[in-house]
Parts: C-alpha cells; structure tokens; sequence
C-alpha cells in the first residue's frame, strides 16, 4: 500500500527541523571552538622590546626589534624586523596573545610607549667586559672533574661532579627557563661551584650586535637568584670562538 505524499504543512516542518538542527550543531561546533581555542588555549601576557640591530645591503636597511614575553614561568625572546618605519621601539611594553600548547606561536596584541625614547641602544650595557691572558680555551672555565648533560629542553650543561643535587637542579631549571623562538644562540653551558660563589657561563656560538644582547643572561640570573640564597652568582657570557674575552653580566653582587 503506498504511503500518502506529505502535506505542504508537513514539508515546512520538516525542513524547519532540519535547519534547526543544522543552526544547532553549527552553533555547538562554534561554541566548542570558541572555548577551547580562545578561553582555553589562547591567553594574553605582557613582554616588551628590550634590545635592536641594523643591517644594510644595497638599497635597503633591516632594523630588527628584539623583544620577550613570559607565560608560565619561560621568558620566551623573539625578534621582528622592519625595512621601513618600525611599528616598535625599545622600550614599548607589550602584550601578546600566546598559543597555549605552543607558546613560541603568539601575536602582538597592543603596545604601550610611556615616553618618548631618550639616546640609543647599548647591546653591551649591562656587561662588564674582562680580558684573561692566562686562559686559552673555554674548558679552563670549568671544573677539572666534570661532566655533561642535557637538560629537558635539550641544553647541553658541564657541570662539576661534585656539585650538589640542589645546586644543579637550580641551574638546570634557570637554563631551561628561557627559550629562543628563532633557535638557541647559546651552543652550551658551563656550570662551576666554589664555597662563596657559583658561576654559570652561556657559551654562544658567536657574539654581535645580533646576539650580545644581555637580557637572556639577565632572565638566567633573576630566575638563579630566587632558588639560591646562600652564594654569590657570577654569570658572565662567553664566546665559542675566542674563550679571552668574559662578558660578566651587572650587578652581580647583590
């Protein structure tokens, strides 16, 4: 027996619940995405941009704003480079949205320039530069009985034998504290433990106007100095290529 056709009236409600069931699943999908991609895996943090360089080639200039941000106790160091006017200054505070599962994905959000910027930028200004004639290589840097590790976010660290579990954990932690989105400039660390004081060196694989920049150390120290209370802390930066030259970061004995 053949089913009777469906009425004009019985069509309409069909294809109302069809749409309505439509707008809902289209609204759960959206709903479910807005809370987990905006609420949940997006959050604003501060940072600002503490250093810059300079590049020329032909016609053109390369200006390079280096900045950082912190999320979740890591104080990330990123750069963006302009050839013409820059939308940044040293100096400008920051906040950025950050990409929970990833921070080094993030976007700059807004800018905040309290005044305008007075002289230029010294990359050098919170080292103090030292010469040593005795030393030759960078292994006179470090203990005579040592050994290497990497640490969780894959840093290479020599480190005494003899140092403490608490002191190396403090340095491992502090190490892995910063992150570089555009790839480490820091080939390894040296760790080094005496009664008074404990020396951590950040050796880079070279040293310029694009890398000299203290505020990693800086992190480093700040992030060193609230797990040790009992020692002086002596960070100074070192190059890769030329073991005579110690940048040693100011103030340290603080």
């Amino acid at each position: 027996m053949d089913k009777p056709n469906p009425s004009p009236l019985q069509k309409h409600n069909s294809i109302t619940r069809t749409l309505l069931m439509a707008v809902l699943v289209i609204g759960l999908a959206f709903g479910i995405y807005a809370y987990n991609f905006v609420i949940l895996l997006k959050t604003e943090v501060s940072g600002q941009v503490y250093g810059e360089s300079t590049s020329s080639g032909g016609n053109y200039t390369l200006h390079t704003l280096k900045y950082y941000y912190t999320y979740n106790g890591t104080t990330y160091f990123d750069e963006v480079d302009y050839l013409g006017n820059n939308e940044l200054e040293v100096g400008d505070s920051l906040i950025l949205r950050v990409f929970k599962p990833y921070p080094q994905k993030h976007a700059i959000q807004t800018l905040h320039r309290q005044h305008k910027r007075q002289g230029t930028y010294d990359a050098e200004a919170l080292f103090e530069t030292k010469y040593h004639m005795h030393i030759n290589k960078l292994s006179d840097y470090s203990a005579a009985q040592k050994d290497t590790l990497l640490t969780p976010h894959e840093n290479r660290l020599i480190y005494p034998t003899d140092v403490s579990d608490e002191l190396l954990q403090a340095a491992i932690a502090s190490i892995d504290a910063i992150q570089f989105n555009r790839g480490s400039l820091i080939d390894f660390y040296i760790l080094k433990d005496t009664p008074d004081t404990l020396y951590l060196h950040p050796v880079y694989f070279y040293l310029d106007q694009y890398s000299v920049d203290a505020h990693p150390s800086l992190a480093i120290y700040n992030h060193l100095k609230q797990r040790i209370k009992n020692k002086s802390i002596h960070l100074s930066v070192l190059d890769k290529k030329n073991a005579k030259h110690e940048r040693i970061l100011q103030p340290l004995y603080n």
